[in-house]
């Protein structure tokens, strides 16, 4: 007769650790998980500014159809402009420093020409519009 108090204990211990960790697996999901992407179209200036002036550190995803490319090879920096508008003032640009071009395919501005795809980054603004600095290919996704 003495071991049933302590078998209840243990029982009611066990239950308690039970219902504890059923608790714990139930929480709603953590505001830390990453959420589903949002994709902005390149041609969508005003968010493109919007985030670039307000959440300079926001990374974001734009998407659309390169028209236009330039590799300034006589330039300071022999930049690579890749262009979604024509023309291009004003409007989103990616750049492609002359350090980083060997992270690319090779000529990037043939390769990505006239293909839409998908740049991540931190929108910048540069005389007065969105840009964003790819420095590695997984920046930059060709869309099928």
């Amino acid at each position: 007769m003495r071991n049933k108090p302590k078998r209840y204990l243990i029982l009611l211990i066990g239950l308690v650790l039970l219902l504890a960790s059923s608790a714990v697996g139930c929480q709603a999901p953590s505001a830390n998980r990453e959420q589903v992407e949002q994709v902005i179209d390149v041609l969508d200036t005003a968010k493109l500014l919007d985030i670039g002036y307000n959440q300079p550190d926001k990374i974001v995803t734009v998407e659309g159809v390169m028209v236009g490319t330039y590799y300034a090879t006589g330039s300071k920096g022999q930049p690579t402009f890749l262009n979604f508008h024509d023309p291009y003032e004003g409007y989103f640009t990616a750049v492609i420093w002359g350090d980083d071009r060997d992270n690319f395919p090779p000529n990037p501005e043939s390769y990505y020409l006239y293909k839409k795809v998908r740049i991540k980054g931190k929108i910048e603004i540069y005389k007065g519009a969105p840009e964003i600095i790819l420095r590695q290919p997984s920046q930059i996704l060709v869309v099928k």
